[in-house]
């Protein structure tokens, strides 16, 4: 049975950035599971999924404007540490913010200079060309009438 729209795909995958640096896995425990084309992972890959059958094993490269979009540099900010919440803060700790029109915005700590804290509000997978190691375990119709 190949994958169609409204199938559950069952999967391991290793994620690997365009340099090779590993990014997650799926591999040394539970697989992952999807619905096909439910956004869930990116639209790309669930698109490439479509064409592969139960003991498939392939690379799917993603570039980043299919990803994550490119770094924008108006995302990085330097704010003085006063303008911060209390507590302690730490490189990888998240802060949200609402901007004017009330969105939720969030960053991510890089780093510190004297009094100064960098925020990251980019994807910290944005910019970089995504490669998924995939393996189909399994493909199960949900009962959905295929479109």
């Amino acid at each position: 049975m190949g994958i169609i729209k409204h199938t559950i795909v069952t999967f391991h995958y290793t994620l690997k950035n365009g340099k090779g640096a590993l990014l997650e896995s799926t591999r040394g425990g539970a697989p992952a599971e999807t619905i096909c084309e439910s956004n869930i992972f990116l639209p790309k890959l669930e698109k490439t999924l479509r064409k592969f059958r139960v003991g498939d094993k392939k690379t799917i490269i993603i570039t980043p404007s299919e990803a994550y979009g490119y770094k924008k540099n108006d995302l990085v900010l330097k704010i003085p540490r006063s303008n911060l919440p209390e507590g302690e803060i730490k490189i990888g700790h998240e802060l949200r913010r609402v901007d004017e029109n009330g969105r939720v915005e969030s960053f991510r700590v890089t780093g510190f200079l004297g009094d100064w804290v960098f925020l990251d509000g980019n994807h910290p997978w944005a910019g970089m060309e995504l490669h998924y190691e995939v393996e189909i375990l399994n493909i199960r119709h949900t009962g959905v009438v295929k479109t």
